[in-house]
């Protein structure tokens, strides 16, 4: 997962490095000649003030991103702003607009998701891709849902018998009885558990914090589902014992 690329917004000049949700190619480009923006009638009856500045517009906008490799298209919706930037030196100012999506057709993937991955689990995650743009309280809250999934999916039990009644185990308790299976993603799925939890209250979240969640997340679904420690390890004994590259012992075992 690349956290950096993962900005809620961007100038009208900047490069769009997010990867295309049907081939995952980070080849997503701005079709400018689809950009259409339109001021909101506020900010439009906001230049009839004294001292208005360009950078009290506001408004709304639609677009398409392309994808130059397996050229989907993807639908953009939201709201820009206009930014001043200038160089004292030079005494040059230049307005830009700064877009803030808000609504995609499809959203892109913000982690990839292991092939293997159950559709349900995946359905979620990627509901949860296309809250992140405009609610991250809703997002958080996807993602703990995506856990609980996980976890009955892993065959950890939903509930238990105590005093002769059966009752419902939070997912906290779901996460513990994981813990004697394997106790490095159960600590990693705690801590999405906990910013999930956080979603719940407004304002508690901010974009590092769901970015946090998605990288512990997509860590446990490659261990899982594509194992990858173990084939590291696999890959690590194979070269140390022969103390060759593998290419060097395909070469031995073809002659």
């Amino acid at each position: 997962m690349n956290r950096h690329i993962w900005q809620r917004d961007f100038l009208e000049n900047q490069t769009i490095k997010w990867p295309c949700p049907a081939c995952h190619a980070a080849k997503l480009i701005l079709e400018k000649r689809t950009l259409n923006t339109g001021e909101t009638s506020q900010s439009l009856n906001e230049h009839r003030e004294a001292g208005w500045e360009p950078g009290w517009i506001e408004g709304r906008f639609t677009c398409f991103l392309k994808c130059h490799e397996c050229l989907e298209d993807v639908a953009v919706a939201g709201r820009y702003s206009v930014e001043e930037w200038g160089n004292d030196e030079l005494r040059q100012v230049e307005h830009m607009h700064r877009f803030e999506p808000l609504f995609f057709m499809q959203a892109p993937p913000i982690i990839q998701l292991p092939k293997k991955l159950p559709l349900d689990i995946q359905k979620e995650i990627e509901a949860s891709f296309q809250l992140y743009w405009v609610d991250l309280a809703s997002c958080a809250n996807r993602i703990r849902s995506s856990v609980e999934m996980l976890l009955t999916d892993l065959g950890v039990k939903r509930t238990i018998v105590s005093n002769r009644r059966r009752r419902d185990l939070n997912l906290h308790n779901r996460i513990e009885i994981f813990r004697d299976v394997n106790s490095m993603l159960a600590d990693a799925l705690l801590a999405v558990k906990w910013i999930g939890n956080a979603g719940s209250h407004s304002n508690a979240l901010d974009e590092k914090d769901i970015l946090d969640g998605y990288e512990m997340l997509e860590y446990v679904l490659e261990e899982l589902f594509d194992q990858r420690s173990k084939r590291m390890a696999n890959l690590a004994r194979q070269i140390n014992k022969a103390k060759k590259p593998r290419s060097a012992i395909r070469i031995l075992r073809s002659r």
